[in-house]
């Protein structure tokens, strides 16, 4: 694996951090907005060499990668397309849905239709009369629930929403972190209820819709959307996510996203695996010393990833859609490092 440690001459990491965190504050008129499209420019315009952002290339491709975008400052530095894909082609990105997930949670919370710390059952009726009741909806968004982890075999259940809404308590709640398809498919049921309406149609109107998004679905399973997996997108629109937080939940001068949200799930959320959000992937508590600690992810299965670095106004996007294993996989550290070598400023000037 390609280590994140290298030199810069640049500012340290947390003025870089401060930099940003004024750029956000600024207002949305000083930024770019992808409406109707993402702009796109060289390397160079902002503030990336692109000599050293064709090794990242170079490695995605030898990778199978399918789609891959770098983009900087709001505008597309870099693109590339393999093995028939294109920009409006569709692929399904596994656990990626779950941060989206994550993101219908936030937005009901927004609502005052949901509270992180109320108890699950409130939703879920059956889970009043046992030990599930003292599941809290943080507890399944930061894959703590207790929750009995299954094998695989529920892929080819019928009605996969019944099956997890089912599932025994293991251990009591809050006290083991375990990676749980089916605790995590329980938020489909409770964003049901709270919205009025499936995941699926929640998040077309109030996220894919206001961001634009034209190529996007989630698979169902005995007509319930899953939420732990099924999303297919294009690289473009899954950016648009990325970009959508990287702003801290503003969109072209509005508010989709609460601020307060974007920052708790994209950050540190208990002591059981530092290395996890609220459905995201983060690296509040990283040992790599290069590694930005703002950087967070989400990810699925066969290396589909969507990386945001706020502090260099960063977005990576790698989609494979479904791989053959460990060989098409991608290593999000060495990938976030081809990106990070390419800035030819080291990330000392955050651009509006």
């Amino acid at each position: 694996m390609l280590s994140l440690r290298r030199k810069r001459d640049s500012l340290p990491t947390l003025l870089c951090l401060v930099l940003a965190a004024a750029t956000m504050r600024a207002g949305s008129d000083s930024r770019v907005w992808p409406i109707p499209d993402w702009a796109v420019a060289t390397p160079e315009s902002q503030g990336m060499n692109g000599a050293k952002l064709e090794k990242l290339r170079d490695y995605l491709e030898k990778q199978q990668t399918r789609e891959a975008l770098v983009i900087r400052r709001g505008r597309i530095v870099g693109e590339w397309y393999w093995r028939d894909a294109a920009k409006d082609t569709k692929l399904p990105v596994f656990s990626v849905t779950k941060s989206l997930s994550s993101t219908a949670v936030g937005l009901l919370v927004g609502d005052g239709k949901l509270k992180l710390d109320q108890s699950a059952s409130d939703f879920i009726p059956a889970w009043k009369g046992d030990d599930r009741k003292n599941i809290t909806i943080r507890h399944l968004v930061t894959m703590t629930s207790g929750l009995k982890l299954e094998e695989y075999g529920y892929f080819f259940t019928q009605n996969q929403v019944q099956l997890s809404l089912a599932q025994p308590v293991a251990f009591p709640p809050g006290t083991k972190w375990e990676y749980n398809n089916l605790a995590c498919n329980c938020l489909s049921e409770i964003v049901s209820k709270a919205s009025g309406e499936e995941l699926a149609e929640f998040l077309q109107k109030r996220l894919y819709d206001p961001l634009g998004i034209k190529n996007a679905a989630m698979d169902r399973n005995g007509g319930r959307t899953l939420a732990y997996m099924g999303l297919r997108i294009s690289a473009r629109d899954l950016a648009r996510i990325g970009y959508l937080f990287l702003n801290r939940g503003m969109w072209n001068g509005k508010r989709i996203l609460g601020e307060d949200w974007v920052k708790q799930a994209t950050r540190k959320s208990q002591s059981l695996a530092p290395i996890y959000g609220l459905l995201w992937w983060v690296h509040t508590d990283s040992k790599e010393p290069d590694d930005p600690p703002d950087s967070y992810e989400a990810i699925g299965l066969y290396g589909n990833y969507l990386c945001v670095i706020p502090s260099q106004d960063l977005i990576i996007v790698r989609l494979i859609g479904t791989g053959s294993g460990q060989a098409t996989d991608v290593d999000r550290f060495t990938m976030k490092s081809l990106a990070l070598a390419a800035i030819a400023d080291g990330g000392a000037q955050i651009a509006k």
